[in-house]
């Protein structure tokens, strides 16, 4: 299949090419195991940042990447015929003792049917719950392919962000699709169960090793994730390895361990900017193991340099290098203080607050309002948060999109007590469990997303099989009985997963049904294919209410004020000013999501819309909603109902439909363009 072929094409191009960066690791001692996933970490982020250049110099065409390919494909070739002949070494972890052949094979299969799932998920098209994917992972890469370049998307603040798993994304999309792009994702969660495997087995029996790798590959929010095009499984790739290179500095003290710490975590910072927090742990921890400047310094330097490139772009377009955080210190353009406080309001309301949480709130039809806690409603709250995690996962996650996989599992937090139970006994645990801590603490007292957990559950899952090692040893039979939970996880899991693939499978097989399914599934995908159809290439389309433009094949703009301050709402002075200014500026077309207008939150509205879409009059009840100034407080509401009762943008009723208003607008000399 091509989407396959791509992505195996892409992995042994940048592994091969990364061997010739990893290959002085195995010299210092690591097994060809270890240096195969440093040799996929360097040359997937070298040929990152190859496209991501490709893309600045205006070259960001499939001829391009394909010659990139060509450029690469001899010293790929070249790595791995190194790599081959590499002479097997006594590397980290052949300490361990031999692994039992039914827990091996029972392993296997596990995850074997597991990542099963998810591959069928990467075939289907991007659906409701893969709102980023649509909004930006895919969509901003889909754009600067279409432009042919890497241009500035001036109303997607995420598209400043660091880019380096969407530039792989991009190659999917270049030569395949979205299913390409997907099985990028996938590729990194495969890679990252084999980094966490390689992290514990260097310190445990192998079986251990395979525990911890189960505790991640049966999280039932990873395995969504690595059927997306998501970026949460890279990132735990990248941080598992440069824990994975930390422990050998505390052993050897080089300054080799130390620069590889380094360089995957820089390569993890250009992933997520939540990375600074592991990056920051490290480098405390590496002073505080070492006794000593170099290593830290080093880790942090290089770090710096090597996921610098996405921030210094991101610095010279806006005056902010982690636009849009940080604005009280950096600023930033089309930005201020009050979309800053919006935003950090939108980021702090997941999780719990002020108000004591219990089981109802995993039930309620929305979630509570917001209640902003004392210094300790907080302490509380982070004592209560794994809890709560295992018990009521939705308060963690999209609250509106509550879904089997929007957990975390309960293994991660079954298994770390163990090693309570006889502290004294197995691996030194103190450096990993630093760092787990530090990074749960800057968690529960920010952003308390679900979702952020999952590059930390390698450390959660390495402590968890230290406890289990404990256990074990005082019992062989105890052993089997862990495995016995592992089983119960991947029960619970399979119960849906495994219904679901076969669903998808049955959709993939009718691309007809399969249609039908993307456009109930998300609303505006009829609409926007129907745009595709009526318009000219060069017509871009402005969204409001609404942020998802990876099916719209025009240039896109969100039209929500709190999203950028780029469209100047407060000069105009009359719905005229407006529909000019998009005129002007190539964006002839509106699309208004009314699923996601301030009315249809409540029961009378929804009940509205319902009705409005059965009688296809979301035109009718668009004016009506948007009549009256005061129908919310976003000026351009007003001013697109005025648009239309006024002549200066007329509605395309041939792409408004299940919810979405298709709207042109006017020139100023009374024709449209």
């Amino acid at each position: 299949m091509i989407p396959l072929g791509v992505v195996t094409a892409l992995w042994m191009l940048a592994t091969g090419t990364g061997a010739l960066l990893a290959l002085p690791l195995a010299r210092a001692g690591l097994c060809r195991r270890e240096t195969l996933l440093y040799a996929s970490a360097f040359g997937l982020g070298l040929v990152a940042y190859a496209v991501f250049a490709l893309g600045l110099a205006g070259r960001f065409t499939t001829q391009w990447m394909l010659g990139l390919g060509l450029t690469l494909a001899p010293f790929s070739v070249i790595g791995w015929l190194r790599l081959v002949r590499l002479r097997p070494s006594r590397g980290s972890d052949t300490r361990s003792e031999p692994t039992a052949t039914w827990v091996s094979v029972a392993a296997a299969m596990i995850l074997a049917i597991t990542l099963a799932t998810a591959l069928v998920a990467c075939f289907m098209p991007p659906g409701a719950h893969e709102w980023d994917s649509l909004s930006y992972h895919l969509a901003v890469p889909k754009a600067f392919l279409s432009a042919g370049r890497i241009v500035e998307l001036p109303t997607d603040h995420h598209s400043y962000f660091p880019f380096l798993v969407q530039m792989l994304f991009a190659v999917g999309l270049a030569f395949d699709g979205y299913a390409a792009a997907k099985l990028v994702h996938l590729m990194f969660g495969i890679l990252s169960l084999a980094a966490t495997y390689a992290l514990v087995a260097r310190a445990m029996p192998k079986w251990a090793a395979w525990l911890a790798t189960l505790t991640i590959g049966l999280a039932p929010m990873a395995v969504w994730e690595a059927g997306i095009a998501y970026i949460e499984l890279a990132q735990a790739f990248y941080v598992t390895l440069a824990i994975h290179a930390l422990m050998r500095l505390m052993e050897t003290r080089t300054a080799r361990d130390a620069a590889t710490c380094g360089a995957v975590s820089g390569l993890a910072l250009s992933v997520k900017t939540l990375s600074l927090i592991p990056l920051v742990g490290m480098a405390c921890i590496a002073l505080w193991k070492t006794r000593g400047l170099r290593g830290p310094a080093l880790i942090a330097v290089i770090a710096l340099i090597v996921g610098s490139p996405f921030y210094l772009r991101t610095w010279l377009l806006t005056g902010n290098p982690v636009y849009p955080f940080a604005f009280s210190i950096f600023g930033g353009k089309n930005w201020d203080a009050e979309r800053s406080r919006l935003y950090a309001t939108e980021h702090t309301s997941f999780g719990l607050n002020a108000r004591l949480p219990s089981l109802a709130d995993d039930l309620r039809p929305s979630r509570s309002p917001y209640v902003s806690p004392s210094p300790a409603d907080r302490l509380r709250n982070m004592a209560l948060a794994p809890f709560m995690l295992v018990a009521a996962p939705r308060m963690f996650h999209n609250y509106n999109d509550p879904s089997v996989h929007a957990t975390l599992g309960f293994l991660w937090l079954a298994l770390i007590p163990l090693c309570l139970l006889w502290p004294r006994s197995g691996p030194d645990l103190s450096a990993p469990a630093v760092l787990l801590v530090f990074w749960y603490v800057l968690w529960s007292f920010s952003m308390q997303y679900m979702r952020y957990l999952i590059p930390a559950l390698p450390i959660a899952a390495f402590i968890g099989a230290a406890g289990a090692v404990r256990l074990a040893s005082r019992s062989r039979p105890l052993r089997a009985a862990l495995f016995a939970i592992l089983a119960l996880q991947a029960a619970t899991l399979w119960a849906h997963a495994i219904p679901r693939a076969a669903e998808n499978l049955v959709l993939l097989r009718s691309p007809e049904r399969l249609e039908r399914e993307i456009a109930r599934q998300v609303n505006v995908y009829a609409a926007q294919i129907a745009l595709n159809n009526l318009t000219e290439k060069k017509h871009g389309v402005v969204l409001f209410e609404e942020t998802r433009g990876y099916y719209l094949d025009r240039p896109v703009l969100w039209g929500n004020s709190p999203h950028s301050a780029y469209i100047p709402y407060e000069t105009f002075d009359n719905a005229a000013d407006m529909a000019e200014w998009f005129a002007a500026r190539g964006f002839p077309y509106a699309l208004v999501n009314l699923q996601f207008a301030p009315q249809a939150s409540t029961q009378q509205g929804a009940s509205e819309l319902r009705e409005a879409v059965r009688a296809n009059t979301e035109s009718v009840l668009m004016q009506r909603w948007y009549g009256d100034a005061a129908s919310g407080s976003e000026p351009w509401r007003r001013l697109i109902g005025d648009a239309i009762r006024e002549g200066d943008a007329m509605v395309i009723h041939e792409a408004t439909m299940n919810g979405a208003v298709v709207v042109r607008f006017i020139s100023p000399k009374g024709t449209a363009p």
